[in-house]
């Protein structure tokens, strides 16, 4: 009975096509095309690889002037993962910090903070490996959405500095959701001399992103900035309505303003009609007056 409850679960979150089971379901099928395809290749001793050909064009590369030919690769390696293990716990992260987020700040910002932690992670991965002697002679491939779900995680954390939350799989220890981001942030710090350099690189900047993009908003960082660029918007032109006031200063009704116009191009008419019979000379100052200003309020 409850296996027959968590799959009816689980076909509710992919049939309901929020953001976040469309972000799940683009990784889960990614991840199935690779891994038949490398079965495919296996079995039929291809030589053509799908995998040789697909990640280079999706997965970002620690080298800057690959960066720079493929730009989109900032995005599109979040999508790809390595394994089943790698897959399975950056789902599990996604979906319990992504609805977390989604829960309170809605499902646009999350894919905002996604996207936005996933690119911060990306970008200061590639950055260490440019700058640092250590990795002078090393060329890393970052694949995976794991910056983007820990970015997600400590804006939850930001936004709930507070909240206990248990920790699987010892569910009575339960910590402030504020402590558990400082120990996976520690946690990545000292393991990059380990192994997984890069990944763990982009941990720290996607984790640092989601936990900024919450902060600045909370204490309107940048409001400031933001209220000197909606100065330099143009400001629309009010339009005239029909209940603008006429010279007596009370507004006009609709059969005062209809009969009004119907009045002033009556005029108009008459006037056209006797600059077609006897020109343009032939008017009064009177008349000439009356077109141009009716002319103007018409531009």
């Amino acid at each position: 009975m409850e296996s027959r409850d968590i799959t009816t679960q689980i076909k509710a979150f992919f049939m309901s096509k929020s953001t976040l089971s469309i972000l799940v379901s683009i990784c889960l099928a990614v991840w199935l095309v690779m891994a038949l395809s490398g079965l495919v290749e296996y079995l039929f001793q291809m030589r053509f690889s799908l995998h040789g050909t697909v990640v280079p064009w999706l997965a970002l590369s620690s080298d800057m002037m690959t960066v720079l030919t493929h730009p989109w690769t900032l995005v599109t390696y979040m999508f790809l993962h390595g394994g089943f293990w790698h897959l399975l716990w950056n789902m599990v992260m996604l979906l319990c910090a992504g609805t977390m987020v989604s829960r309170v700040m809605g499902e646009r910002r999350m894919l905002g903070i996604f996207l936005w932690s996933g690119v911060a992670g990306g970008l200061l991965m590639v950055l260490c490996y440019n700058v640092f002697p250590v990795f002078r002679y090393h060329n890393a491939i970052l694949v995976g959405c794991s910056g983007g779900a820990l970015g997600l995680f400590f804006a939850a954390a930001a936004q709930n500095p507070n909240e206990r939350v248990s920790i699987w799989p010892f569910r009575m220890l339960q910590l402030q959701m504020i402590w558990i981001a400082v120990i996976f942030l520690l946690l990545d710090i000292l393991s990059m001399s380990g192994g997984n350099t890069g990944g763990h690189i982009a941990h720290i900047g996607g984790s640092i992103c989601g936990y900024l993009m919450v902060w600045c908003q909370q204490h309107q960082t940048f409001a400031g900035v933001k209220k000197w660029f909606q100065q330099l918007k143009p400001k629309p032109r009010p339009r005239k309505s029909k209940m603008d006031a006429h010279q007596g200063g009370r507004p006009m009704s609709d059969d005062e303003w209809n009969r009004r116009r119907k009045e002033e191009q009556d005029r108009v008419d008459h006037i056209l009609d006797k600059i077609s019979a006897n020109g343009y000379a032939s008017l009064t100052k009177e008349e000439k007056d009356f077109l141009f200003n009716y002319k103007t309020a018409k531009d």
